[in-house]
């Protein structure tokens, strides 16, 4: 694994290859083996673990998650907020549970659930990549269909007002709500409302 992401740094010079490879020897050196990296897709929202710096906005930062051999504390996750040129903003660990096709990632005790699309990156390679599930009745769907009953989890990953329904326009359309209560528009969208082509499930 390593040898072919340090083969793929050298032939491409792209300091993301580098920092790919320092995370999996990072990982390594804590648990001897680097199962997946995965880049947070661009048009999902960030995961709640980590908190824009002043000044920067969803755009301006990459999160690539690294799935390795559980420690001897039970983490298999390693995910890290970096900047355009690289720079590690921050970076946790975590705990992950399958649930069928997605993932309930939990960090220090914050869980999100995440899924999985296939896309073309900048070099014309099909990789794949992670996004946050935020549709509560989905959430619920996957909880109760995989034996997900901690009342904790649950309650952190179900509670609050819905998401607001979205045009055509994947803008927030607040015309659409039929249940005419509050509902949540995702504020690490460039502007008020917007949506960027998230996948449906």
């Amino acid at each position: 694994m390593i040898r072919r992401l340090l083969k793929a740094a050298l032939r491409l010079r792209a300091k993301k290859y580098l920092l790919i490879v320092a995370i999996c020897l990072s990982c390594c050196a804590i648990s001897g083996c680097v199962d997946s990296i995965n880049y947070l897709a661009s048009y999902s929202r960030l995961p709640k673990w980590f908190t824009l710096p002043p000044g920067i906005t969803r755009a301006d930062v990459i999160v690539i998650r690294a799935s390795m051999e559980p420690t001897r504390g039970g983490e298999d996750i390693k995910v890290a907020l970096i900047d355009r040129k690289y720079k590690t903003l921050a970076e946790v660990s975590g705990k992950s549970i399958r649930l069928g096709n997605f993932v309930l990632n939990v960090v220090d005790g914050v869980p999100e659930i995440t899924g999985y699309k296939a896309e073309i990156d900048e070099h014309g390679d099909r990789m794949p990549y992670f996004y946050v599930v935020d549709e509560p009745t989905f959430k619920k769907k996957l909880l109760d269909e995989n034996g997900i009953d901690d009342p904790t989890l649950r309650k952190r990953l179900l509670d609050g007002p819905p998401m607001c329904p979205k045009n055509d326009m994947r803008e927030a359309d607040l015309s659409q709500n039929s249940e005419g209560g509050p509902c949540l528009i995702d504020p690490d969208d460039g502007h008020l409302g917007q949506a960027p082509n998230s996948p449906s499930h």
